[in-house]
């Protein structure tokens, strides 16, 4: 009896049931490189965790605008993901965000518009576009970003990238890497 209790829960578990969420939460594309895209969520669960398969195939890029304005307040994204597409998580309250170190891209203004406390920007990715964290950071709140070495952002086509930060610090560029 307790095994099955136990098979039960791992089950549980590892459908992400405890969390409310499901695959059909997700609306999804299969793309060129025949991962899956995901290109909405439906779901009302507001801490999602993105899965690394559905329908038993990968999930490697979040879509345009897949997420946006649904009012979370916390993503998790799998290993399997390389792109995080233009605006995919704009207009949300996002204080965490867990970006996993599969991920080489992040699309132009991906987290604008949110609260985030910190993030960290692991060392596979090359590329963000500009924008990507512009009014990310919660007002009046300290906050930490720690970029990996190998980042090669895109500002308006000369190499950089632009946020606004809070406590009065201003504007934030990164050109070439350094803080401009």
């Amino acid at each position: 009896m307790k095994k099955g209790i136990i098979v039960i829960l791992i089950i549980f578990l590892s459908t992400g049931a405890v969390f409310g969420q499901s695959e059909d939460d997700f609306t999804i594309t299969q793309n060129k490189e025949g991962g899956i895209t995901i290109t909405g969520y439906t779901g009302t669960i507001k801490e999602v965790i993105i899965p690394e398969t559905i329908e038993g195939i990968s999930v490697t890029e979040i879509g345009e605008m897949a997420f946006s304005g649904k009012q979370l307040t916390s993503v998790i994204i799998p290993n399997s993901v390389t792109i995080i597409g233009r605006g995919a998580f704009v207009y949300n309250q996002l204080t965490s965000v867990i970006i996993s170190n599969s991920v080489t891209e992040i699309g132009r203004g991906a987290f604008m518009h949110n609260q985030l406390t910190s993030v960290i920007i692991p060392n596979s990715v090359i590329a963000i576009g500009d924008y990507a964290f512009a009014n990310a950071f919660a007002d009046n709140q300290s906050f930490a970003v720690t970029l990996g070495a190998n980042i090669l952002f895109d500002y308006g086509g000369y190499g950089g990238i632009y946020s606004t930060f809070p406590n009065g610090l201003g504007d934030f560029y990164l050109l070439n890497g350094r803080r401009a």
